[in-house]
């Protein structure tokens, strides 16, 4: 057996995940100022060496974090893209605020390190005349701009990742022609190809992940290809090596009721090569929405068929907008969103951040099944593993009457494996949700695309990007108000 490739993709693999500094602790953190600040990607970083950027040299930088959302306290009053680096504590490393000369504002859905270093931000760029374009940034270690292109074909970059081993990039969001948007990318940003894939109906897109060992990606969002009922949950794979193989998924597939369904989040699980899929459902569940979580085998026949499919929640409404599988933390699911069922405290709080941890087969844990949050509105937007061990958490905290700089602030957490942070425990911040309140409930509909077609649209990479004006800029954002988290 030639073991070049697995040993290759081992090492890409933990790249994705990351090795923390020794001694970490967990902590929860809110940062912003006056204004309203999103934290809506987080993600795990590894150290880098001082080199040179578009800025020029950049001192190193240890291993930790970095978050992105929008800030509306720095710079544009309607709204910037904000990135943030963290180390390993939540100590802020840096931190710029973006946009584009001639757009109203912008904002960053996704953040991932690559394989060089830096990073790769995608979002939107809302012009003060026109639609909105999604919008991909290439940055250096210390943040300085490597590179920079908006996409006509594209309403809205929600996921982006960096494929290996070319190390172009894959991402995913909303077209003009209101499907979902797909597009692969070079290194410096160029379009290899995008395709727009839906129906007659309203398609989106929300993340996207390459899997292995083949190689391809998985593509999941929201879809009206049915329209006769409510949108649905849809799933797509597709061979990116080249445009000819991308017109046509490999497979697809449909999930859903009479009701709404969507799909946030996906991750694989390794060496199975399944498939776990998260969202929200409203035709299934014990309330008005729950949240939504399934298990699928890519290899079964027809391809996607669910192994198990749960709807978890309260009377109250309740999403699950991210998944990740930690093997370093027992090997479990970790669920993370926002419930409305399960306050903490049960007697105040409204919707609050929420974590949970499943096995593989879909149980639900008795002890991390856990809320966080005051008085406001609260989320969980992303949660990732961390080798320390233990996972990061990227949100938003909207109760600053119990902690807060501002209207609404960043929430950064790392809990341990248990999803607690220590000194948080009596301020109801990581308190268990009472047994009972949070009931699984089985779901089954499952739908190939095959048995309804999908259209694919044409390949929009012939003058469907414009490079952005060299004006734009990153504003070193001074005014930051931290410390202020809930422990």
């Amino acid at each position: 057996m030639n073991w070049s490739r697995p040993v290759a993709l081992l090492a890409f693999l933990l790249l994705t995940i990351n090795v923390q500094q020794a001694g970490a602790v967990p902590f929860a953190k809110t940062y912003g100022g006056a204004g309203s600040e999103d934290a809506l990607s987080v993600g795990v970083v590894s150290a880098t060496p001082a080199g040179v950027g578009g800025s020029g040299p950049y001192s190193a930088y240890s291993a930790g974090f970095i978050f992105s959302g929008m800030t509306r306290s720095f710079g544009n009053p309607f709204g910037d893209t904000w990135v943030v680096r963290l180390d390993s504590s939540g100590t802020i490393l840096w931190q710029k605020a973006y946009n584009a000369v001639g757009s109203l504002s912008s904002i960053s859905r996704s953040v991932q390190q690559t394989l060089d270093g830096g990073f790769i931000v995608a979002g939107l760029l809302t012009p003060s005349i026109g639609t909105n374009q999604a919008w991909v940034v290439k940055l250096f270690p210390d943040g300085s701009v490597d590179w920079q292109r908006s996409y006509s074909g594209g309403q809205v970059a929600n996921s982006i990742t960096q494929i290996f081993p070319s190390g172009d990039y894959v991402v995913g969001g909303h077209s003009t022609s209101d499907d979902f948007w797909v597009a692969r990318l070079n290194p410096i940003g160029v379009p290899v190809w995008e395709y727009a894939y839906g129906g007659l109906g309203y398609d989106e897109a929300k993340s996207v992940i390459q899997v292995f060992p083949s190689g391809d990606v998985v593509v999941v969002g929201t879809s009206e290809l049915l329209p006769v009922f409510g949108p649905d949950a849809l799933v797509l794979e597709i061979n990116p090596a080249n445009a000819a193989s991308a017109v046509t998924p490999k497979w697809g597939a449909l999930y859903g009721g009479t009701l709404t369904e969507e799909a946030n989040s996906v991750t694989q699980l390794l060496p199975s090569g399944d498939l776990v899929v998260v969202g929200g459902t409203s035709s299934f569940g014990a309330g008005l929405s729950d949240a939504w979580v399934m298990r699928l085998n890519p290899n079964s026949t027809p391809h996607g068929t669910p192994v198990w499919e749960m709807a978890y929640g309260g009377p109250q409404p309740d999403d699950a907008y991210s998944v990740t599988w930690n093997p370093f933390c027992g090997g479990g699911l970790i669920v993370a969103g926002a419930t409305l069922s399960a306050p903490s405290p049960p007697s105040g709080g409204f919707i609050d951040g929420w974590l949970f941890q499943l096995s593989l087969a879909g149980t639900l844990s008795t002890t991390f099944d856990r809320t966080y949050g005051g008085s406001g509105g609260d989320f969980a937007v992303t949660v990732k593993p961390i080798v320390g061990p233990g996972f990061v958490v990227s949100g938003l905290a909207g109760s600053t009457s119990a902690f807060g700089a501002g209207g609404q602030d960043a929430l950064v957490l790392r809990t341990n494996c248990q999803g607690t942070i220590p000194g948080c425990a009596s301020k109801n911040f990581g308190a268990l949700v009472s047994p009972g309140v949070i009931t699984p409930t089985p779901t089954s509909v499952f739908t190939p695309i095959s048995t309804i077609g999908i259209t694919t649209g044409a390949n929009m990479s012939s003058g469907g990007t414009s490079t952005l004006s060299p004006g734009s800029y990153p504003i070193t954002t001074s005014a930051l108000t931290t410390g202020y988290g809930p422990c």
